[in-house]
């Protein structure tokens, strides 16, 4: 009579790992499915013993056993196994999985197959707790956390700022003077971590202008004031209206002569004739045809 002969045709050996990055101490399933087919060749039964186990780098398992399985002689059997457990990860890092079975009796093997996940850790906030503002002036505030948060929040801020949830930046300018308890949030795959930033918004001092001047949207309430307003400035004096000088005039031109040219005439002296006494005749002009010259 011929010895048994059992040979694997057919064996699948699948752990499937979460997907993602796990958070600490979060409840975490992980499960693996196990088929095969085996068969024996031989003239006379066969019997095999199968053991199969799911465990973790951590120290988890689950475990599936079959103790003197008979495979009658040319004859097959086949079959599948699904086996799972439950567990929290405190410590973040890689976690392997790994599922095997073994074969002992009349046939000696053993296959396996792995898988890895990551546990993760939420975001830890580290910028600075305090941070101050004035009415009117644009500030702004970085929220720093470890561990690559995805996205940021703030609540609880003054008027007139708010929050980039993707880069964390708290930016505007305030409108509202107090101090504000505002709740900072990081937030990653595996959590969310938050912290606590005491704002101050105080009003600028005497004579210092602020950067722009805007009524306040809210109205006055407890820990908040109104956007402060300068007095207004007095209004300018009005300007003094400029005159016009005359042109000066030369007084030996006669303003009338368009060509600035003066008339020179010139008159000689004529000798009386001899008449009677107290005649009133008027010696006669020398000047005949007189016509201008010119200085």
């Amino acid at each position: 009579m011929a010895n048994p002969t059992v040979q694997i045709t057919t064996l699948n050996l699948n752990p499937v790992c979460p997907s993602g990055v796990v958070a600490p101490n979060a409840a975490t399933t992980v499960q693996g499915m196990a088929n095969y087919r085996l068969v024996n060749t031989g003239n006379t039964d066969a019997v095999v013993s199968i053991r199969i186990t799911l465990s973790d780098s951590a120290g988890h398992s689950a475990q599936f056993f079959t103790n003197a399985e008979v495979i009658p002689a040319q004859s097959d059997v086949s079959d599948s196994h699904s086996l799972f457990f439950n567990a929290g990860y405190p410590t973040p890092g890689p976690i392997s999985v790994t599922m095997q079975i073994v074969f002992s009796g009349d046939l000696v093997d053993t296959r396996s197959a792995t898988c890895q996940f990551t546990v993760g850790a939420a975001p830890v906030i580290g910028s600075a707790t305090t941070a101050g503002g004035k009415i009117g002036k644009p500030c702004s505030y970085q929220i720093k956390a470890t561990n690559s948060p995805v996205t940021f929040g703030a609540t609880g801020l003054p008027p007139g700022l708010s929050v980039n949830s993707s880069t964390g930046v708290i930016s505007g300018t305030p409108a509202g003077a107090g101090t504000f308890s505002v709740q900072l949030s990081a937030t990653n795959a595996a959590g969310t971590g938050t912290g606590t930033l005491a704002l101050t918004v105080t009003t600028p001092v005497s004579g210092e202008p602020p950067a722009f001047v805007a009524p306040s949207a809210r109205p006055a309430q407890a820990g908040f004031q109104p956007a402060w307003v300068p007095p207004p400035a007095s209004p300018a004096p009005p300007p003094v209206p400029l005159r016009r000088r005359p042109p000066a005039r030369n007084p030996h031109w006669p303003t009338s002569d368009a060509s600035s040219r003066r008339w020179v005439l010139s008159f000689s002296a004529a000798r009386a004739a001899p008449g009677k006494p107290g005649s009133s005749r008027r010696p006669a002009s020398s000047c005949k045809g007189c016509s201008p010259s010119r200085p």
